[in-house]
């Protein structure tokens, strides 16, 4: 936009004498006589008077608008300074506001709300006497506090962390093996899982889930999964999976080549859909704000936009503990402000009359802060790209608390007790930071092998360590597993070699391996039948048994088929063509194939 003087925002027609006669009586300046001789008061007070003495005529927060002006080009965006300093941009009513002579308001389209333009000579006469609130310190944290001890009830709460980078990547491809074998269905009408689907789910994961329940007996929870739901909408958006004609979740061809490859780039790939995504919106997991469907849908800004303005931000993050509110704030001062509505009217809590949060003027921060809240503690954790330390949310209310409706409401919603964030290795390579990922270094634990096929492993086991001992042994106590049959036979079906988990105990044994063991491993592989290509082929029955015959022994139609039975032909489906020209030239005739394959 262009720049605008002082000169131009005082002769604009809005500012009539009386509100420049006020103006300077409140800055203890006297003045009279027409527009044009208040005007050149204004103007003078402006930019003649010590910088020191004119500062202190103006309140903290427009001093902050000042600041924000002074290293923004001129602009304040009303909705990012809101949510930046957590109080509103500081505009009253003209009369007797002297700070309101020093900015045009611009009604901005969509996204961008309010826009101050500030007067460009007034603004560099004080730039040198501001500080640059773009480069404000980022406040991190070395270490997390074990506890954190609650404003509302003063209870000491444990402070859990969890870190799903070492997991994150297994815990995807486990679920779309699990999508292979098992019906996981969505609700047609809301898009979202069925309980039944959400249980299965939690199959896929190898670490606890994260944990919101209180330790209270009488506080009821209503979010009762995190992590096993993402997992469903994750691997939905991030095209590795989608819904069939009947709602069912099934693997698509980006998730067969992931689920093959098990290649990081590859989910790094897949990650980076989901966030181009719009097929699903993190605010509707907070369901005790009402109002998210019908025209309050319509309402509800791009999801996709917020999460690249929000992962934008997030680039700039050091790897280091940051707190929720120093987060929302840092993704704010470096212009990367995002929306959730644009109409909090039809959002609300219990009942629309009562409870709308267009009634509120800090319902837009939080708002935004429950969305950021939803995204990063259930989706982004769950995607192994940051560390979260948290609490159970039970009555913590840090948004929103004091609203009309929320009286019989826990919560807001089950991410309310998020604390602090880490954006880790993994986060920093899917996001580009970083041009490689490379794992943090697996230390082998010593375990000992058994000649009853017992496994004794070490208290120090790695997760992946348990995770490959469970793909061939059952376990049996805390640090016992016992190899099994069935399950090793279920791993070589599905493309282990028992090479790997002979090399996998061998490394780690403190002994050699029984020579019972190793000849049973084998028996085992002696079992498995090697097969080179597998191909679909259709299988052709005719009502004549010596036509049947005949065809499977003729040159010309024999490399094509095979008969089995007395009256079926299996053809390979990439054979069928082939083989109708040559049952032709020999005289016969197949109506039926030659429609349903559109044969001439």
């Amino acid at each position: 936009m262009k720049n605008i003087f002082l000169t131009e925002i005082l002769n604009d027609y809005y500012v009539t004498v009386g509100i420049l006669k006020a103006s300077l009586t409140a800055c203890s300046v006297k003045a009279s006589g027409k527009k044009v001789d208040l005007i050149k008061a204004v103007e003078k007070f402006f930019l003649n008077t010590p910088i020191e003495k004119l500062l202190t005529i103006f309140s903290k927060e427009e001093v902050c608008a000042f600041a924000e002006a002074a290293h923004n080009n001129y602009e304040v965006n009303a909705q990012n300074f809101h949510c930046k300093y957590e109080f509103e941009f500081p505009v009253k009513k003209y009369t007797g506001k002297i700070f309101n002579l020093t900015f045009n308001r611009i009604e901005g389209g969509g996204r961008e709300g309010v826009i101050y333009i500030f007067a460009k000579d007034f603004i560099d006469r004080i730039k040198h006497s501001l500080e640059n609130p773009n480069k404000a310190r980022t406040t991190y944290i070395d270490n997390i506090p074990k506890f954190y001890e609650s404003v509302c009830d003063g209870i000491k709460r444990d402070i859990k962390i969890f870190s799903g980078e070492e997991t994150a990547l297994l815990e995807m491809l486990e679920f779309l093996r699990l999508i292979h074998s098992k019906n996981l269905k969505m609700t047609p009408k809301t898009q979202m899982p069925t309980a039944g689907a959400v249980k299965t789910s939690y199959e896929a994961l190898i670490v606890e889930d994260i944990n919101v329940t209180s330790p209270i007996e009488d506080q009821e929870d209503s979010l009762e999964t995190i992590r096993p739901y993402a997992l469903i909408h994750l691997a939905i958006q991030c095209k590795w999976a989608s819904l069939d004609a009947k709602n069912i979740v099934r693997i698509t061809k980006k998730g067969s080549i992931f689920l093959s490859s098990e290649s990081i780039e590859d989910y790094k790939e897949g990650v980076l859909r989901y966030f181009k995504s719009n097929q699903f919106d993190e605010f509707h997991r907070i369901d005790h704000i009402k109002g998210q469907q019908g025209k309050g849908r319509r309402k509800l800004t791009s999801p996709m936009t917020r999460r690249l303005d929000i992962i934008e931000a997030l680039k700039l993050l050091d790897n280091k503990w940051l707190g929720f509110d120093d987060c929302f704030k840092f993704i704010f001062k470096h212009g990367f402000g995002f929306e959730v509505t644009r109409n909090l009217w039809h959002l609300y809590f219990s009942e629309r009359e009562y409870g709308s949060l267009g009634d509120s003027g800090d319902a837009e921060v939080g708002v935004k802060k429950q969305y950021l809240r939803v995204l990063l503690m259930e989706y982004m954790a769950t995607l192994g790209m940051i560390d979260i330390a948290y609490v159970y949310p039970h009555d913590l209310w840090p948004e929103m608390g004091d609203y009309w409706g929320v009286d019989d409401y826990y919560y807001c919603s089950g991410y309310d007790g998020l604390l602090y964030i880490k954006l880790n290795k993994l986060g920093a390579y899917i996001l580009g930071i970083k041009n490689t990922y490379n794992k943090a270094a697996s230390i082998n634990e010593p375990l000992h092998v058994l000649p009853t096929e017992e496994i004794i492993v070490s208290k120090k086991i790695s997760i992946l360590d348990k995770l490959f001992l469970n793909k061939f042994a059952n376990h049996l106590a805390d640090l016992t597993w016992k190899i099994d049959d069935k399950k090793t036979s279920l791993y070589l079906e599905n493309g282990g070699s028992i090479e790997k988990i002979v090399h996998f105990l061998e490394v780690r044994s403190k002994n050699s391996l029984p020579k019972l063991l190793l000849d049973g491993f084998k028996t085992i592989n002696n079992k498995v039948v090697s097969v080179d290509v597998i191909t679909n082929c259709i299988a052709l029955t005719l009502n004549n048994k010596e036509i049947a015959l005949t065809l499977s022994l003729e040159n010309s139609t024999k490399k094509y088929c095979a008969l089995v039975q007395k009256n079926k032909l299996y053809i390979a489906s990439s054979d069928v063509r082939n083989f109708y020209k040559a049952v032709k030239k020999l005289g016969y005739s197949i109506p039926l194939l030659s429609e349903q394959y559109d044969l001439k």
